[in-house]
């Protein structure tokens, strides 16, 4: 079993106050692993102090990785990734400390596996505490659930399985699987759900993510962000792109919003429900908010009446049918070429057209949800580029359509003259 050579980044956003303990314990691993292994500290702050301290370890081969601005938890590791070489892509988080021979466990699954894409750990907390062995997304508002969380650890957690996703806080990754995927997506800012998102796009290309139940780190989560109401928010606000970058429009209606309305009212913790319901009323997304707060329920049954219309509207185009070809004459099926043209003008265009109307009302749909999820607002306040470019392509479908339906009644015209 060969191991493979590590790029390890730890992204800090001025994370002097706990990085010095996490530095220490990974070096020990570092020293004790068999490959090579290139390691920095991505600064998203440029704070002095985190810079001071991590020059210490300088004489380590660590690698000090100022950013030129602020590119949040995604977009840090993968701007070190670029700057480090490895066969395999490591991100931490800041505040963590690691037992010794942990390095060795956390990425042996990718030499028993070629399948194995993405690899997690078990995290735990200061007080010994399950906080992560693994996660999974449930459908349909996105919220996402981590096995163990909270339980202690009495070995139930220890055998590795595949997972729907595993936390960014600790995560390995193949380099070619950075490559063919570009990473992290960035937009997710400044942080969570780009974990999710990865760990979606890899077992979408076929590649299996793995919670590794034998290797234990420890996580003092809480400490760069914070359960506060900015977590909630930005937490919300990422859920929210998720959801459009990878929920179909199907999903959208028919799950998401129902269980984002049922979340909105039965949310128990206050931080979480009012963070959430900002994050609407921030962006002008009032339907949700109106339904968590029952100020407007008439509204609400006015937008979702329209929302409703549009659906089945989608649902009673979405076969095209041929129109069939009678003739009165009997010799009809002998005259090829009067048969090519009358089907160009009676068969090819009935069809475009029905698939023109199909298109135009998938559109008109999307745009429904673009306006009931952004209200109108620049996509890159919600970071909601997926949804835009599902518009553009749609528009671009149509224009080709009805671009090949011109070039079809000129050589009719054509035919006919």
């Amino acid at each position: 079993m060969t191991l493979p050579s590590l790029a390890i980044v730890i992204v800090s956003y001025n994370s002097a106050k706990w990085l010095e303990r996490c530095l220490t314990t990974l070096l020990e691993n570092i020293h004790h692993y068999p490959q090579k292994v290139e390691w920095g500290v991505v600064e998203n702050g440029a704070q002095a102090e985190t810079m001071q301290l991590a020059q210490r370890f300088v004489k380590e081969g660590l690698k000090w990785l100022p950013t030129p601005q602020n590119l949040g938890y995604g977009g840090a590791a993968n701007y070190g990734w670029e700057n480090l070489a490895g066969e395999v892509c490591i991100v931490f988080n800041p505040d963590m400390s690691f037992p010794a021979g942990w390095l060795l466990k956390f990425v042996a699954p990718f030499a028993r596996d070629v399948q194995i894409g993405v690899v997690g750990c078990k995290l735990l907390y200061e007080d010994g505490l399950v906080q992560h062995a693994g996660g999974i997304v449930k459908y349909g508002a996105a919220l996402i659930e981590t096995f163990g969380q909270g339980e202690p650890d009495d070995g139930r957690w220890d055998e590795g399985s595949e997972v729907e996703f595993v936390t960014g806080a600790a995560l390995a990754v193949r380099r070619e699987i950075v490559a063919q995927l570009e990473g992290f997506d960035a937009e997710f800012f400044p942080g969570y759900f780009e974990d999710v998102d990865l760990c979606y796009r890899v077992n979408q290309a076929g590649w299996r993510v793995w919670y590794e139940g034998a290797a234990t780190a420890y996580h003092y989560e809480g400490r760069s962000f914070g359960r506060s109401t900015a977590y909630y928010q930005a937490f919300h606000r990422n859920r929210l792109r998720f959801i459009l970058k990878h929920y179909s429009a199907q999903r959208v209606f028919g799950e998401f919003l129902p269980a984002e309305r049922a979340r909105l009212r039965n949310t128990t913790e206050q931080t979480d429900r009012l963070a959430g319901s900002a994050v609407y009323q921030s962006q002008k997304i009032t339907n949700l908010g109106e339904t968590m707060s029952a100020n407007n329920p008439q509204r609400e049954d006015q937008t979702i009446a329209r929302l409703t219309k549009r659906i089945a509207e989608v649902k009673q185009r979405w076969l095209i049918e041929e129109k069939p070809f009678h003739s009165q004459l009997p010799f009809v099926a002998t005259i090829r070429e009067r048969i090519n043209s009358l089907s160009t003008k009676w068969y090819v265009k009935p069809i475009l057209a029905q698939q023109i109307e199909y298109n135009a009302a998938v559109s008109r749909t999307l745009e429904d949800l673009g306006n009931l999820v952004t209200g109108k607002v620049i996509a890159d306040d919600l970071e909601t580029a997926a949804l835009a470019s599902r518009l553009t392509a749609l528009e671009e479908r149509l224009t080709r359509i009805e671009n090949l339906l011109e070039v079809l009644t000129h050589q009719t015209n054509l035919a006919q003259g």
